[in-house]
């Protein structure tokens, strides 16, 4: 059993630094910018985005040619 859902959340930003055991530091942008997100330092989840569009959810902020894309689902252990 992965444990309970704890939340959904949609950001975008640029990645400004790489650590091997802290993982990717993303500088993220629009309605969040400014603040600094870590994310795991697992580049497989990370695919080439498809030119275009993208709307988020939440805010209805728009990323407009975005290089990757990565979905993380984070459960309570």
């Amino acid at each position: 059993m992965k444990g309970k859902f704890l939340e959904q959340q949609q950001m975008h930003g640029r990645l400004v630094s790489v650590d091997a055991k802290k993982g990717l530091a993303i500088e993220l942008e629009g309605s969040q910018k400014g603040k600094i997100y870590w994310l795991p330092p697992d580049l497989s989840s990370f695919r080439e985005a498809q030119p275009g569009e993208y709307r988020e959810r939440f805010t209805g902020e728009v990323v407009v040619n975005p290089d990757f894309t990565t979905t993380w689902e984070i459960y309570q252990a």
